[in-house]
């Protein structure tokens, strides 16, 4: 896990600020994680970033392709967990009371990041643009 105040897209080299302060309970966040061996990224996001995290570690370790993030590191032969970086980029401080509305605007950070740091395949880890997919998604309604 790497804290700062600022990361960078692997793909792009652009670097970007952090405007927040992450609070010691990390929750309702969009995360970067880099893979150091191949300088690849995929962005993701969670409402409770310890056990995502530890979701992750587990998967890679046990083989189980539960997520893009996760399929990377277990299909690289020559990379694993030490090469596994997670950062987060982005807290909702203030989540509405109505945790379907936090989840959707959790999915557009999540997209927008994925779009601006250019982790969708074959530049990065991700395969699903959760942006475009929540464009499609409103009112709780596919479009």
């Amino acid at each position: 896990e790497t804290q700062g105040d600022s990361f960078i897209s692997t793909h792009t080299g652009k670097e970007y600020k952090i405007r927040q302060h992450v609070n010691c309970q990390p929750m309702n966040v969009v995360y970067l994680v880099t893979c150091r061996q191949h300088r690849f990224q995929g962005v993701g996001s969670t409402d409770n970033f310890k056990k995502r995290t530890s979701n992750h570690m587990s998967h890679i370790r046990h083989g189980r392709r539960t997520c893009d993030i996760a399929s990377h590191f277990i299909d690289s032969q020559d990379c694993g967990l030490n090469d596994f970086v997670i950062q987060i980029i982005v807290q909702i401080e203030r989540p509405f009371r109505d945790k379907k509305k936090t989840w959707e605007r959790l999915r557009r950070f999540e997209g927008h990041w994925q779009v601006e740091l250019d982790t969708i395949a074959p530049n990065g880890m991700n395969t699903i643009n959760e942006y475009q997919r929540s464009m499609q998604y409103s009112n709780g309604q596919w479009n």
